[in-house]
């Protein structure tokens, strides 16, 4: 009974999202061919994870997104590290909703969705922050999505992760452009 009200309350969550939907709008020039953090247009790599970890701006250099359709439902993972697989790392995990994932899609990562759905974020000390802790969590907008081999999803998101300490980190001006690896 309570795994069914878990579903129940991803599901409607995943119905108010929709409903709340809006278009991402690139404010500062910063495409999937620029550099986001700069605002400038500076040329860097095509796919990228870009955010701010309480106001210190992170750029992931090893970037990937991967696809599980083997399984019901089909599930999204994206990863991020720096330089050598070394932090800060942010990994997101989402089990597919019944909408699947498609552009202007909103997600909602919090306690209330772990396991369907969670956001961990590791600092550069190699502390572990995650949705798995914190009832406000993290929020993905996805603004393309391809969901084949070789496809692009691109997004934004923000909100906040904890730690077991209860130590919040607040995340904010989050980009992706990243091409499935599989």
């Amino acid at each position: 009974m309570n795994n069914r009200i878990k579903f129940i309350m991803v599901a409607f969550v995943a119905i108010i999202s929709i409903a709340s939907c809006k278009k991402e709008i690139d404010w500062d020039g910063s495409g999937p061919n620029t550099n986001p953090g700069s605002g400038n247009g500076a040329a860097t790599s095509e796919y990228y994870i870009t955010f701010k970890a309480d106001g210190v701006a992170i750029t992931e250099k090893e970037v990937s997104a991967i696809r599980n359709t083997s399984s019901s439902p089909r599930s999204l993972t994206i990863l991020g590290t720096m330089a050598n697989g070394t932090s800060p790392r942010l990994k997101f995990f989402s089990n597919e909703s019944f909408i699947g994932f498609s552009p202007g899609l909103n997600t909602g990562n919090s306690d209330y969705t772990y396991p369907f759905s969670y956001v961990e974020y590791t600092n550069a000390s190699n502390a572990l922050y995650s949705t798995i802790n914190d009832s406000e969590g993290i929020y993905f907008f996805y603004s393309d999505v391809s969901y084949t081999n070789g496809g692009v999803i691109k997004g934004s998101f923000s909100g906040q992760v904890k730690g077991t300490n209860g130590a919040i980190v607040r995340i904010t001006e989050g980009k992706f452009n990243l091409k499935f690896s599989n």
